[in-house]
């Protein structure tokens, strides 16, 4: 796991930097190739929305977005089964 690194404000990522690299890090995770969760982040939270095929990838999401920000995360991601092959 990653564990955010305590520092002063002027070192602080901003709302976006914080956005872009959470979603970056799910969009290459091993496990969340099915899952599309959009990231969005306030001076409170981030919200993760969208979906993902099992409550497993729901939480490995929360638990990377929490590694990432010391920011509440909220999650509105639904469970969608991946769609079959064509």
């Amino acid at each position: 796991m990653l564990f955010p690194v305590l520092s002063n404000t002027a070192l602080t990522p901003d709302q976006g930097s914080t956005q872009a690299t959470i979603a970056c890090v799910l969009a290459y995770t091993y496990g969340l190739e099915d899952c599309r969760i959009a990231v969005a982040v306030t001076e409170e939270h981030v919200l993760l929305s969208g979906t993902a095929p099992s409550r497993e990838a729901i939480d490995m999401a929360i638990g990377i977005a929490a590694d990432l920000s010391s920011r509440r995360v909220i999650s509105d991601v639904e469970i969608v089964s991946p769609a079959a092959p064509c």
